[in-house]
């Protein structure tokens, strides 16, 4: 084997590209997309990558980062993935230690990795060096050819008796400050939101990128909740090929108006579309903490796939602890 580890260049977005959809079906991404989530990277946000390179072939990669949405100057998110047919090989760990030694000289508090509960090889690898489970979010599958809507009839006649209106994204266009107003619907139903780390106030260029203008955004798939003019409510899905599944990007209502069915309302326009749109199973993730919502993805026979798993490393203790909060998180929290 002749293999090296080296820092990353432009010219490797490709082979990072194939690595990543080697390991997540559902984060396709090609090199333009991983150049536009490198060019948008906030700023206050560190972050480096490197490769592994097997006789001139790029067979690995590692990175840290951090996260806007949830940030913390003094903590980072790690990552290390080498295709397989190279595993096994010391090439992991040599990227691992070129990683963990480049992040701890920037004085951290702790590192974490994100990973799926069935990723057994990994994990071990983890634990050996001293990683601990700290956070679980599950994730769910709705096969959407199979979802009978009959049981939910009636649920939007319901709400519009009561002033309450769904309505897709692009009907609110002769509002000069839709966006902002749903940029603020979204700071709102996100503020409650249970994660390892408090919430940040997301940028409102960021958000406008992540859910408007970016490559992950489908406003096709954005639907208001309104009463009385006022937007109570908002869903959406990522943007996804035609036969592909398809993911919640995000889905909130405002915390005086929950229990009334606005939730639900906007659950069926989300499967509807993914029916409509031939995407065959829908994906949402959700926090272990909350107990509603996955009643809830019970109740439209959702079925539970490999949890996504935490794992920590203190690296430099400190004296306070802070609080989660009560709710729901998506992968959202996993990319902002």
């Amino acid at each position: 084997m002749n293999m090296k580890i080296r820092r990353f260049t432009p010219n490797d977005y490709a082979a990072i590209a194939e690595i990543n959809n080697v390991f997540w079906m559902e984060e396709q991404l090609t090199a333009e997309q991983w150049q536009s989530e490198d060019a948008n990277r906030a700023p206050h946000c560190k972050h480096a990558r490197w490769v592994a390179e097997d006789a001139g072939q790029v067979v690995g990669m590692g990175e840290y980062d951090q996260l806007a949405g949830r940030y913390h100057p003094d903590k980072y998110w790690l990552r290390v993935e080498v295709l397989p047919a190279y595993q096994q090989r010391g090439i992991g760990a040599a990227l691992y230690d070129t990683v963990i030694n480049a992040v701890t000289q920037l004085d951290p508090w702790l590192v974490r990795f994100a990973l799926r509960e069935n990723m057994d090889a990994s994990l071990r690898f983890l634990r050996v060096r001293g990683f601990t489970e700290e956070w679980r979010s599950y994730e769910s599958q709705l096969d959407v050819r199979r979802f009978d809507p009959a049981y939910f009839a009636g649920v939007e006649d319901k709400l519009r008796a009561q002033g309450i209106a769904i309505k897709p994204y692009q009907e609110f266009a002769d509002d000069p400050a839709r966006d902002q107003k749903l940029y603020e619907l979204f700071e709102d139903t996100r503020a409650d939101t249970a994660f390892i780390e408090p919430l940040t106030r997301t940028e409102y260029a960021r958000w406008r990128d992540m859910f408007l203008e970016g490559f992950r955004a489908n406003t096709d798939a954005f639907w208001v909740a309104t009463r009385n003019g006022q937007y109570i409510g908002l869903a959406m899905l990522n943007a996804a090929k035609p036969g592909a599944d398809i993911e919640t990007r995000w889905a909130g209502v405002r915390r005086d108006l929950r229990g009334q069915g606005i939730a639900t309302a906007l659950r069926l326009r989300m499967i509807a579309y993914a029916r409509s749109h031939d995407h065959p199973r829908l994906n949402t993730v959700t926090n272990s903490r909350n107990a509603p919502v996955i009643a809830l993805n019970k109740k439209f026979g959702y079925v539970d796939q490999p949890a996504w798993v935490y794992y920590v490393q203190i690296i430099k203790p400190q004296e306070h602890t802070e609080a989660h909060g009560k709710n729901s998180v998506t992968r959202l929290e996993k990319q902002t």
